[in-house]
């Protein structure tokens, strides 16, 4: 697909391809895997009519329980995906819940039928997988196709994939977010892990918990849009007598405009949702300078 992209699209339209070697096989049928793929890059190529950047990706997943209930359609295991990333215009929020209806298009009367994400999603749950969507006004969109790996491939049992516990070496960590789930997930996640964990709801109260146990936090991960004080605020005002402390960034807003502007404030980002597993890689990076799979 990297290669018919390459030949075909405009040459404003720069291909940035990651196929790891590793990956799981699937069982599927291969013309309609590529009609998935090239509807999707179609869709992008589209969404960028000067030009950008068109990121093909896979890699192998699993999602625990508590990842697979923050998305929707998702079933916990092992998970072959593909992600289709532009950095095109976006689609507006208010055409998101009608997204992936047969016949509606946000393209033009001339410029599209209406069936390209509807037949998407249902080769794709033909296959037994789903799909996600992410998208930001004027930073571009993300589709991400999970497939499910031959079992055999997982070696029967996808938890072989989970990261092992006992990763962190007591280090106190403050994880700020202001949705109840997600803190009790992370706060599950790296306990087990090996840390100690110190969680806040916003950056108000995260402000006065780092001030009591200052000299004892290691890193500061924060969500960016929460209510009262949100995460880059608390960032930079931390940075300013703590220069040296890590912050990892966390956001549902899984752009690379995102991603770009939060590095300027924030030592590494996390998309949300994310898995256990890339939660502790990122951690694992940051803490112990060493990489962990993700």
């Amino acid at each position: 697909m990297a290669n018919l992209i390459t030949a075909t699209f405009p040459k404003s339209i720069v291909v940035d391809e990651d196929t790891p070697r590793d990956l799981w096989p699937i069982h599927a049928n291969p013309t309609q895997i590529h009609q998935v793929l090239l509807n999707l890059c179609v869709n992008a190529r589209d969404a960028m009519p000067s030009g950008g950047t068109l990121r093909l990706r896979a890699e192998n997943c699993v999602l625990d329980a508590a990842s697979a209930a923050r998305i929707d359609g998702a079933r916990p295991g092992a998970w072959l995906v593909l992600h289709v990333e532009d950095t095109g215009t976006g689609i507006p929020p208010e055409m998101l819940p009608r997204i992936w209806d047969s016949f509606f298009s946000t393209k033009p009367a001339d410029k599209g039928t209406g069936l390209g994400l509807s037949t998407v999603r249902g080769i794709v749950e033909t296959h037994h997988g789903f799909i996600t969507l992410q998208t930001e006004l004027n930073y571009g969109t993300t589709f991400r196709v999970y497939l499910p790996p031959e079992e055999s491939a997982v070696a029967g049992d996808a938890r072989a994939s989970a990261p092992s516990a006992g990763s962190g070496r007591g280090e106190l960590i403050l994880f700020v977010d202001d949705e109840v789930l997600i803190r009790d997930t992370a706060d599950a996640i790296l306990r087990d892990a090996g840390y100690r964990v110190v969680t806040a709801a916003d950056g108000y109260e995260a402000t006065a918990r780092f001030e009591a146990r200052a000299a004892e936090i290691a890193l500061i991960i924060t969500d960016l849009d929460m209510p009262n004080v949100d995460g880059e605020t608390l960032a930079s005002a931390i940075h300013v007598f703590y220069p040296a402390l890590k912050i990892l960034a966390i956001s549902g807003l899984a752009s690379r405009g995102m991603k770009k502007k939060t590095l300027d404030f924030a030592s590494a980002y996390l998309a949300k949702p994310f898995t256990a597993q890339a939660l502790l890689h990122s951690v694992d990076q940051l803490l112990h300078g060493k990489t962990t799979p993700a």
